[in-house]
């Protein structure tokens, strides 16, 4: 689930770098390449914690996903002051590219975690067991 996701965002990525420096120049393409990273580090490390939980303590995963995202929110909007602050938004990155590619990417990010969702094979129920030999016969 999270590979397939994952290739997807990288080829959107791709796109959104190269378009951006054909169309902006490079500051804009170090904009797309840097919401690029963001999204793939946040969201990435978001969905990993979240398999590992749902793995090891299922009855834990709806409670993780929510502070994860929680901290996701919290993290990108962290990231965006200390870009802002650093000086970097405006001369080293164009902030429009930046933001423009980690809203698309998101997107892409959030249409493969649905996809993939909605067609995992999860069983809804434990899978009925055949009767042991052992028992013998049943009586009726």
């Amino acid at each position: 689930m999270f590979a397939m996701t994952l290739v997807w965002v990288l080829v959107g990525a791709a796109i959104l770098v190269t378009t951006a420096a054909v169309v902006s120049g490079p500051p804009a393409a170090r904009g797309a390449a840097t919401g690029a990273a963001l999204v793939v580090i946040f969201f990435g490390f978001g969905a990993l914690v979240l398999q590992v939980i749902a793995r090891v303590m299922p009855a834990l995963a709806l409670l993780v996903a929510l502070l994860t995202y929680t901290l996701q929110v919290l993290g990108i909007g962290l990231a965006f002051v200390l870009l802002r602050r650093s000086g970097m938004l405006g001369d080293v990155l164009d902030p429009t590219w930046l933001s423009a590619s980690m809203l698309a990417l998101t997107v892409v990010w959030l249409i493969g975690h649905v996809r993939a969702a909605s067609t995992a094979r999860i069983p809804a129920f434990d899978p009925v067991s055949e009767p042991s030999s052992e028992q013998g016969p049943s009586a009726s």
